[in-house]
């Protein structure tokens, strides 16, 4: 499978990562229109250039990691157990799991990963079905203070 990580350039001037798309035209040359998919199934046609960064892989997981490890000045995301903060849009948090891990939401919590919200708050699921801040491993505590998030004394492990 062929990849294409595309970047555009917003109204503004700005230089947007657009993410990883699928090239769906197996034979294409420079210059030419492809359709490209990304892994939620959206699609557009690109015209492939000598600048485009194109990537072979087996399949879109490590590319999707790679782009949400990447993002990380999101206000939005994840951050697993290790301390890995995973960043995504505000739309993003299920795709991302999902993208990165074959998780849902659900299941990523029960298994102690933090959701990061854009206002700095931060939620944990617990065994009493209800979000609270607490039980951090010491590696979630620390990319918390790194993002400037607060901390209650409650959260220890």
């Amino acid at each position: 499978m062929k990849f294409l990580h595309e970047t555009r350039i917003a109204h503004n001037g700005q230089i947007i990562d657009n993410g990883y798309w699928e090239i769906m035209d197996e034979n294409y040359q420079i210059g030419e229109i492809v359709r490209v998919e990304n892994y939620a199934g959206g699609h557009h046609f690109h015209t492939i250039s000598s600048n485009d960064e194109i990537i072979e892989a087996s399949d879109w997981q490590p590319l999707m990691r790679k782009y949400y490890i990447k993002n990380q000045n999101s206000p939005y995301g994840w951050i697993d157990l290790e301390g890995n903060f995973y960043g995504c849009n505000y739309y993003e948090h299920a795709l991302c799991l999902e993208a990165c891990f074959g998780l849902t939401e659900y299941e990523a919590e029960k298994r102690g990963f933090i959701k990061v919200f854009d206002d700095g708050g931060w939620s944990h699921y617990d065994d009493f079905s209800y979000y609270h801040e607490g039980f951090l491993t010491d590696a979630q505590r620390k990319t918390l203070i790194d993002r400037g998030l607060t901390l209650n004394d409650e959260d220890v492990e």
